[in-house]
């Protein structure tokens, strides 16, 4: 998505790119300084623009790169409704029209000028689009079939409560969590995974419903992703002098029923991706039990090209492996599958 397409539909027209990037300094400071502050621009017109204009287009390729992470297949959802749940200016709503326009998705977002101002996009973009936009009153049409649910960077600001609210309320048959990869948002994801385990398989990233073997006052799960954006979008990033191409996201997925194959034995989930020696690379593990391992793997059998690729892996790719030999307390060598 560039800043091109959406620039005519701000609810506020920026006289200049520096007029632009005023604005979203001062919406840093609120989202890193001054967090008791955090929703006021949720009123103002000019940072709900401005919002829109950096921070929709910098998290709009996410949604992509999740689907391919998690292993989502957008084409198993085709009849379900979708509800982009705290959807702000409607991010991960146009993310999904991008990859089908013809999805039935409803906005849930509290501010109305969110709701506007995604009114405006969709409306302009997707005209034809089958899309609906509540406030956040939990009264919503009766469920007439499958629901997916997604929470884009809202969960964490909602907390725990609401966020389940959300979830009996819509009744979802398939959850998305795509939120900010910190230690703070894990205390909360873990106890939201705790509660929606009670009647939902978790898909990703654990292989089983067991514990969490992570302390999570000493660390935490989360993923990279790496993502690329327009010329435009590049540019007004440079000038903000902010790194949006890097992103550490925690991604969950929930599911009433299993929608993905059995793993045989010898799967992991790479957790933690450590700095290679001269002859390995060094991956921290999540197995099956959800039991951590530190994994080496040599590199003298592979080619310099094939070195590359491995060591373009990040944290939350699932790898297939056998261990060949115990190198010390809970660190092992293996080889690739």
């Amino acid at each position: 998505m560039e800043l091109k397409v959406i620039k005519p539909h701000l609810l506020t027209q920026f006289k200049s790119d520096r007029e632009l990037i005023q604005a979203i300094d001062k919406l840093s400071a609120n989202f890193t300084h001054s967090r008791v502050n955090i929703n006021e621009y949720l009123n103002d017109e000019k940072l709900v623009s401005a919002y829109t204009a950096f921070f929709l287009l910098t998290n709009f390729q996410k949604l992509e790169e999740v689907f391919k992470l998690a292993n989502i297949d957008l084409d198993n959802f085709k009849d379900y409704e979708f509800f982009d749940i705290g959807s702000g200016p409607g991010t991960f709503s146009l993310a999904l029209l991008a990859l089908n326009a013809t999805l039935d998705i409803t906005l849930i977002e509290k501010s109305n000028l969110m709701r506007e101002q995604a009114k405006k996009l969709i409306s302009n973009i997707y005209p034809s689009a089958d899309i609906k936009y509540y406030n956040s009153d939990f009264k919503y049409p009766i469920k007439k079939k499958k629901r997916f649910g997604l929470f884009g960077h809202s969960s964490n600001e909602m907390g725990i409560e609401t966020t389940l609210k959300y979830i009996e309320t819509l009744d979802l048959d398939f959850i998305l969590f795509i939120e900010p990869g910190t230690k703070d948002y894990f205390h909360e994801a873990l106890k939201i995974r705790s509660k929606l385990l009670e009647s939902y398989d978790i898909l990703y990233p654990c292989l089983t419903k067991l514990s969490c073997p992570l302390n999570p006052d000493k660390d935490w799960c989360h993923q990279y992703l790496k993502v690329s954006h327009s010329v435009d979008v590049e540019r007004i990033s440079q000038m903000a002098k902010k790194d949006r191409r890097n992103f550490p996201i925690l991604v969950h997925v929930f599911s009433k029923e299993s929608l993905t194959k059995e793993l045989s034995e010898g799967h992991g989930r790479i957790i933690r991706v450590f700095k290679p020696t001269k002859f390995s690379l060094e991956w921290q593990v999540c197995m099956e039990e959800n039991k951590l391992i530190d994994l080496q793997i040599m590199t003298r059998a592979f080619s310099k090209k094939e070195i590359k690729e491995l060591q373009s892996i990040k944290s939350g790719e699932l790898i297939k492996f056998k261990i060949v030999k115990s190198l010390e307390e809970n660190k092992f060598r293996g080889e690739l599958i």
